[in-house]
């Protein structure tokens, strides 16, 4: 992989997006931004959000991509952000509908577009579950997942798993029901949720297989039609995104090519991480520099398949992490 100068977010060039708005299948309308390339852009970029975070978090990284020549393109879910309706109660969306109709929306979109060759997906948290949902995953070249996990609590250790377990089954369904919405920002987890959005995720995170424990969505899901490129970012210090968690989702995509890249705060020369940090512009060097990289390879050839194999020092790698260890973490596997 080549090396590249990574100049400051600072002081790329800064260029309003273009803001569009898309109509669904079942006919919600979705809004979005798109961030033109400044030169060779024959390569696009989707990111899909995390749960509760507007497209606008992730305007600087979508920005700098833009800067390097490819074009990337943001959205809001149904219900949130700027697709949300002035109010929610009453509002129906599951989160089925974020994977099952708003990314097939916003893929078509983009497909449309006249410089666009090749799709890359850079997924954040839920934004990797929901794609297994999505009917045109196998149009998208490669992804990139930054924090993609199973929210079953199961997978969470020590003080983490009964807060995780209280929240799936006490917190976010009471609540819901009381607002008809799950008052989120009162609680500083984001964005407020739709009520069946709320309901929909504290279900699946109640069970050991996660979405795939709905019979409905096993059976149409897509994950196993995937078969390309899957690079997969985990941190130590996320308590949203366990490792174990996050192997666990990647269980799912049992046809991709899969690279693991876990760290520490302290292999990346930083402070904290967390489920957040990838996208702000203290942690550019590296990980935004990794992104370009992984963009400029796709095409020159695929990831390694024996990558996807077991690393003997995995259990050693978990057994670190829950003693909150700061050696290296970073797996092939």
């Amino acid at each position: 992989m080549g090396k590249h100068t990574l100049n400051s977010p600072e002081t790329e060039s800064t260029r309003a997006p273009q803001t569009f708005e898309v109509t669904t299948q079942d006919g919600y309308t979705i809004h979005g931004s798109y961030f033109s390339a400044t030169h060779n852009g024959s390569k696009t970029v989707l990111i899909n959000s995390a749960v509760g975070v507007k497209r606008r978090y992730y305007d600087s990284f979508a920005n700098f991509l833009a800067n390097k020549g490819f074009s990337t393109v943001t959205f809001d879910y149904r219900g949130i952000g700027d697709s949300r309706p002035r109010s929610l109660k009453g509002f129906r969306a599951k989160m089925e509908d974020w994977g099952s109709h708003d990314i097939p929306c916003i893929l078509e979109w983009i497909a449309r577009l006249p410089e666009t060759k090749d799709i890359y997906l850079v997924c954040h948290s839920a934004g990797g579950q929901l794609i297994g949902l999505t009917p045109g995953i196998k149009c998208v070249k490669g992804m990139l997942f930054v924090s993609v996990q199973s929210g079953y609590w199961g997978y969470w250790s020590g003080a983490h798993r009964y807060v995780m377990a209280s929240l799936w089954y006490l917190l976010m369904p009471l609540l819901t029901k009381v607002y008809g919405y799950f008052p989120s920002k009162t609680l500083r987890l984001g964005e407020e949720l739709p009520r069946d959005v709320a309901l929909q995720w504290a279900s699946w995170c109640r069970d050991p297989q996660y979405l795939m424990s709905q019979q409905s969505l096993a059976e149409q899901s897509w994950f196993e039609a995937y078969d390309k490129d899957i690079i997969a970012y985990g941190f130590s210090d996320d308590n949203y995104a366990p490792l174990n968690a996050v192997d666990h989702l990647l269980s799912f995509y049992v046809n991709a090519n899969i690279e693991k890249r876990y760290y520490s705060p302290q292999d990346a020369g930083k402070t904290e991480i967390g489920h957040f940090g990838f996208f702000k512009s203290y942690c550019a060097n590296p990980f935004w520099n990794h992104v370009i990289e992984w963009l400029e390879e796709k095409g020159k050839g695929t990831v390694n398949r024996e990558k996807k194999q077991q690393s003997p020092h995995n259990e050693d790698l978990r057994a670190a992490e829950n003693n909150n260890n700061p050696i290296l973490r970073r797996i092939i596997a």
